[in-house]
C-alpha cells in the first residue's frame, strides 16, 4: 500500500479512539458490568500486582497463538464458503482440496461457470468477508472469556483485511488501488463510504484487542502501554501476515518491501494510537486464565493435526475412485473413464522392464519397495491432490510418481523411472547434472528412432553451444540459466564418458557424493583417481571428437538462408496474443485454457502468438537471465500443451519470447559496457536457442528472436552478435523467423532485416493527438501510420507482420494506446472504433502479412462492460476482429 494511502488509516483509528476517550470520560466509567470485573479476578486492589505478572505470562502467548490461529481459522471459512458451498451450489465441479501450514486450499472450476456465475461468486465472496470482519462488533462485547473475545476479534481483523487484499495488491503494483476491489467499479461516495466503514471497523478491533491484552495491567506510562501493544498486537499480526503472504510463490519481499513497510507502518502507529491515553483503571476487562491457555494450546494442536489427517483422507478418497493395475514392482492407478485398461497394462509392462534394468544396475542389497504411478486428467486436479501442477512429480515417502497423463503428455518415459530409483535409492537434492545424465544412462532405451533423435540434439549442441566446462555443467551461475535441453544431452553424454573412462561403480560413487562448488575439484579428483586439470582436458577432447563423429553421421548443421520471396511464403495470419494467466489452474496448461481456445476460433482467429518469459533483475551489473522450464505460468511442459491444444484445433502456432525485467521496461534497456554486453547476450543466446529448440519440439511455424529490444537492436555494435544469434536459430528452427520490433525507432531503423524472414511490428503508434479528435482525423491517423509501416517494408524488402495491435477500452485508446491504465475512463466504443479504423485502411496491403490482437487472457475470463483493459471478451471489439477475420484477402 502506498505510505499516502496508509495514512488514512492512523487518522480513522485516531478518531475511533478519541471517540471512545471521550465516552469513556463521560457518564459511563466502566467498560464491563460488575459480575464480569468480579468474574475476572479484579475485586481487590492488594491482589493486583500479582494478577498483573499472572495476566502478563498468559497473555503474551495467548495473543500471539490466537492471532495466528484465527488467521487459519478464518481463511479456512472463507475458502469452504466461497470456495466450495458457493461453487457447488452454481453447479461447478471441485478439482480437490488440500490442507498445508498456509491454510486450507479449494479448487473450484469457476471458469466452468457462466460469466454471470463467475461474477456472483466473486461478490459473494466479498459480501462474505465483509459480514465476517463486521461481526465483531456485534458479537464480542456479548463474549466472557479472555479467548473468546480475542479470537472473534482477530477473526474479525483478518476478514476486513481479507477484504482489503485486493486493494493493498493493487496499490503495491502501481495501479489504481480503488479498480483493483472489483474491475469496473469507480471510485464513488458509495465505496468512500464502504471503505470509511471498513477502516473504521479495524481502528476499533485494534483499540479493542489492546485495551483486551493489555488493558488489564496498571500501565500509566506510555511507554509500558506501548510496549504491551507492540508485543501484544503488532507482532504476532505481522507474523500471520508474513504468513498469509507466503502462499502466494511470485510475492518476493525483495520487491515488494515498500508495501510491506508502508503496511507494518501502519500497523505500528495503529497500534500506538490504541494506547496513546492512559488505560481508564476502571474500564476493566476479562483477565486471560489458564483455561483459555489450554483451550488455545488445544485449538492449535487441533489444528495442526488437522493437517496430516487432510493429507491422508484426501489421498484415500483419491485412490478409491481409481482402476488400477499391478505387475512385481509397478501398480498404476487410473481413471477407468479417460484411460482404457490395455494402456495402463502396456504403461504398467514398460516400467516394469525399466525398473528391473536399473535396479540390477544400481545392485543394491536392500529391495525396493513398490512403486505407484498416479495418473491425473489435468493440471488443476494434480495441484488440487498433490499441491503441484508440474507434468511429473516424486512422493518419495509414498513411492508415488504423480504424472499428468494427456496428450501430449500420455506416453511412458524410462528416465523418470531411473530418476526415481536413483532418488529413492540415494536421497533427493543430488546435483541436477549426475541425476540426469546417471538417469538417462541407466534407463537404456533401446529404440533407434529414440537413440537417432538424441544424437541429433546431441550434434546441434555440440555445434552451436559447444561443449561446457565440467565446473559450467556442475555449477551454473544459476539453475535456471541453462538450457534443459543441454543440460539433460551434456549430462547423458557425461555419464557416457565417465562410464567408458571409469566404470559405473565410480559413477554411481560421483551420484552419492553431495558436491559443493568450493571443493568440487578435489572431491571429484580423489574419487576417480586422477586430477581435476586432467579430468577437464580428457572431457573437452571427448567433446571434439564426438562433435567431428556426429556430424560425419548427419552431416553439418548449416543454417537455413531467409526466404528468396518471403512475401510469397508467408501466409496471411489472423491471430491473437494468447497470454498465460495465473499459474497451473489457468495458465497454458490448463483446461481453462483449453476452453479459451475455443472461444477464439469463434473470433476467426487462426493463429496464436504464445510467450514464455525469461526474468532479470534489471541491476546494473547484473548479466543473468533466467529462464526456469519447472514453476513457471509459461513452463517448457505448459508451452507443449497449449501448443498441442492449438494445433489439434487447427490453429497454427507463432512462438514469441518476452523478457521481464523489474522496474525496467526492455525498450529503455542500454547495454554500453563492451563486456557487459558480450555477458548479456551470452545468457540471451541461451535462453533464446533454448526457446528456438522447444518451437522446433512443438511445430510452431513462426518465431521470435527478440521482442522490444530498442536500443540493444539498434546500436551498430551489436549488429553482427544479432545476425550471428539469427544464424545460429535458423540451425535449431525450420519455420520462419521474425524480430518483433516496438513502433518507432526499432521498427523504422532495424538494421538486421534482411536476415529475417519479416519484420515484426508491435503497433501502439496513436491515431490522434486528442481525445475528441474526429472519425476523419483518426482515419488521416491510420493512413499516416500506414505510410510509415509501407516504407520499411520498401527499404527492407521483407512483409510486415503486426505482432502486437491493440487499443485498450478507455477514452484515449487512440491517443494512448500503449497503456490501459491512468485516469482515463472506461469506453468501449473508442476501442471498437479504433480496431475498425485500423483494420479499414491496413487490411489489403499487399505488403501486410498478418495482425495479433493484443491480447487474449488464457483463463479467458476479464472483459466486459466497464473493464478498460485490451481484453476483447464481451466487447464491441470483438465483434470488430471477428467480421475482419471472417473476410478473404484479395
Amino acid at each position: 500500500m502506498k505510505l499516502g494511502g496508509s495514512l488514512a488509516l492512523p487518522i480513522l483509528a485516531s478518531f475511533e479512539f478519541f471517540h471512545s476517550s471521550r465516552a469513556s470520560n463521560g457518564s459511563h466509567h466502566t467498560e464491563w458490568p460488575a459480575s464480569t470485573l468480579a468474574a475476572a479476578g479484579h475485586a481487590s486492589r492488594p491482589n493486583q500486582s500479582m494478577q498483573s505478572r499472572k495476566s502478563t505470562f498468559l497473555a503474551l502467548p495467548i495473543s500471539w497463538l490466537l492471532c495466528i490461529l484465527s488467521f487459519r481459522l478464518e481463511q479456512m471459512t472463507r475458502e469452504f464458503l466461497t470456495n466450495y458451498v458457493l461453487p457447488r451450489s452454481l453447479g461447478a465441479p471441485i478439482d480437490g482440496w488440500r490442507m498445508t501450514l498456509a491454510g486450507l486450499t479449494i479448487d473450484a472450476r469457476t471458469f466452468l461457470l457462466p460469466a454471470t456465475a463467475q461474477t456472483l461468486v466473486a461478490i459473494l465472496a466479498s459480501l462474505t468477508e465483509l459480514s465476517v470482519g463486521a461481526m465483531p462488533r456485534l458479537i464480542e462485547p456479548r463474549l466472557k472469556s479472555f479467548f473468546g473475545k480475542l479470537l472473534c476479534l482477530y477473526w474479525g481483523l483478518w476478514s476486513l483485511i481479507a477484504f482489503l487484499r485486493p486493494f493493498q495488491f493493487s496499490a503495491f503494483l502501481r495501479r489504481n488501488p480503488f479498480q483493483g476491489l472489483w474491475r469496473g467499479i469507480s471510485f464513488n461516495p458509495a465505496l468512500k463510504q464502504t471503505l470509511g466503514f471498513i477502516l473504521l471497523t479495524l481502528a476499533w478491533i485494534f483499540r479493542r484487542v489492546v485495551r483486551l491484552t493489555a488493558g488489564q495491567f496498571p500501565l500509566t506510562r506510555f511507554r509500558g502501554r506501548s510496549l504491551a501493544a507492540v508485543c501484544l498486537l503488532c507482532v504476532p499480526v505481522a507474523a500471520a501476515f508474513i504468513l498469509m503472504l507466503s502462499r502466494f510463490p511470485y510475492f518476493r519481499t525483495s520487491q515488494a518491501w515498500p508495501y510491506l513497510v508502508s503496511f507494518f507502518t501502519c500497523l505500528l502507529v495503529f497500534s500506538l494510537l490504541a494506547v496513546a491515553k492512559p488505560i481508564n483503571d476502571h474500564a476493566v476487562v476479562p483477565s486471560p486464565t489458564r483455561t483459555d491457555l489450554l483451550k488455545t494450546c488445544s485449538l492449535a494442536v487441533l489444528c495442526l493435526s488437522a493437517i496430516p489427517i487432510s493429507s491422508w483422507a484426501s489421498r484415500w478418497i483419491h485412490e478409491k475412485r481409481l482402476a488400477s493395475c499391478s505387475t512385481e514392482h509397478i501398480r498404476v492407478l487410473y481413471p477407468a473413464s479417460a484411460v482404457s485398461e490395455s494402456a495402463a497394462n502396456a504403461f504398467a509392462g514398460e516400467a516394469e522392464q525399466t525398473f528391473t534394468r536399473v535396479v540390477e544396475q544400481l545392485n543394491s542389497g536392500e529391495p525396493f519397495p513398490k512403486v505407484n504411478f498416479i495418473f491425473f486428467l489435468s493440471a488443476e486436479e494434480k495441484l488440487s491432490r498433490c499441491g503441484s501442477g508440474e507434468v511429473v512429480d516424486f512422493d518419495l515417502s509414498h513411492n508415488d510418481i504423480q504424472v499428468i497423463f494427456i496428450p501430449p503428455f500420455n506416453r511412458f518415459d524410462p528416465s523418470i523411472m531411473s530418476r526415481f530409483l536413483l532418488e529413492k535409492r540415494y536421497g533427493s537434492g543430488r546435483n541436477p547434472v549426475l541425476t540426469a545424465g546417471l538417469a538417462r544412462l541407466l534407463a537404456g532405451r533401446a529404440d533407434p528412432l529414440f537413440e537417432s533423435r538424441e544424437d541429433k540434439l546431441l550434434a546441434s549442441i555440440l555445434a552451436v553451444e559447444g561443449g561446457l566446462k565440467i565446473s559450467d555443467l556442475f555449477f551454473p551461475s544459476h539453475p535456471d540459466s541453462i538450457s534443459p535441453y543441454v543440460e539433460e544431452s551434456l549430462s547423458g553424454e557425461f555419464a557416457r564418458f565417465i562410464l567408458r573412462r571409469y566404470g559405473l561403480p565410480k559413477m554411481l560413487l560421483l551420484y552419492a557424493r553431495a558436491f559443493n562448488s568450493g571443493s568440487a575439484d578435489l572431491e571429484i579428483g580423489q574419487i576417480l583417481s586422477t586430477s581435476y586439470a586432467q579430468l577437464q582436458s580428457d572431457w573437452a577432447k571427448h567433446c571434439l571428437e564426438r562433435r567431428h563423429e556426429l556430424l560425419m553421421q548427419f552431416g553439418p548443421i548449416a543454417p537455413r538462408p531467409a526466404q528468396r520471396n518471403p512475401g510469397v511464403s508467408i501466409p496471411f495470419q489472423k491471430g491473437i496474443s494468447f497470454s498465460a494467466e495465473g499459474g497451473a489452474r489457468t495458465g497454458y496448461i490448463s483446461e481453462a485454457a483449453s476452453l479459451s481456445l475455443d472461444q477464439l476460433q469463434k473470433l476467426h482467429v487462426e493463429w496464436i502468438s504464445i510467450m514464455p518469459f525469461a526474468f532479470s533483475s534489471g541491476e546494473r551489473g547484473n548479466t543473468e537471465i533466467y529462464f526456469a522450464h519447472r514453476g513457471t505460468w509459461e513452463s517448457d511442459d505448459s508451452l507443449r500443451k497449449i501448443a498441442w491444444e492449438a494445433q489439434s484445433r487447427g490453429l497454427k502456432v507463432f512462438l514469441k519470447p518476452h523478457l521481464w525485467m523489474r522496474d525496467l521496461s526492455t525498450v529503455d534497456l542500454k547495454i554500453s559496457d563492451t563486456e557487459l554486453w558480450h555477458h548479456w547476450f551470452a545468457a540471451y543466446r541461451r535462453y533464446i536457442l533454448h526457446q528456438a529448440r522447444l518451437g522446433e519440439e512443438i511445430g510452431a511455424a513462426m518465431f521470435s528472436v527478440g521482442n522490444e529490444l530498442t536500443h540493444l537492436a539498434l546500436d551498430p555494435a551489436h549488429e553482427s552478435d544479432w545476425r550471428e544469434l539469427i544464424a545460429q536459430v535458423r540451425k535449431l528452427f525450420s519455420g520462419d523467423v521474425i524480430y518483433c520490433a516496438n513502433w518507432g525507432d526499432d521498427f523504422e531503423k532495424i538494421r538486421f532485416a534482411d536476415a529475417l524472414d519479416a519484420v515484426g511490428l508491435n503497433a501502439y503508434y496513436p491515431l490522434a493527438t486528442r481525445v475528441d479528435a474526429s472519425a476523419d482525423e483518426w482515419r488521416m491517423g491510420a493512413h499516416a501510420i500506414a505510410e510509415k509501416v509501407e516504407r520499411v517494408a520498401t527499404q527492407t524488402q521483407r512483409p510486415i507482420l503486426i505482432t502486437e495491435l491493440g487499443y485498450p477500452s478507455t477514452t484515449q485508446a487512440a491517443v494512448t494506446p500503449w497503456s490501459e491504465e491512468g485516469a482515463a475512463g472506461v469506453s468501449l466504443q473508442a476501442q471498437a472504433q479504433a480496431a475498425k479504423m485500423f483494420f479499414e485502411v491496413f487490411w489489403q496491403k499487399p505488403w501486410l502479412r498478418g495482425i495479433y490482437w493484443w491480447k487474449w487472457y488464457s483463463h479467458g475470463r476479464g472483459g466486459g462492460e466497464g473493464d478498460a483493459s485490451y481484453m476483447p471478451r464481451g466487447k464491441p471489439v470483438a465483434a470488430v476482429i471477428a467480421d475482419w477475420y471472417a473476410r478473404p484477402r484479395s
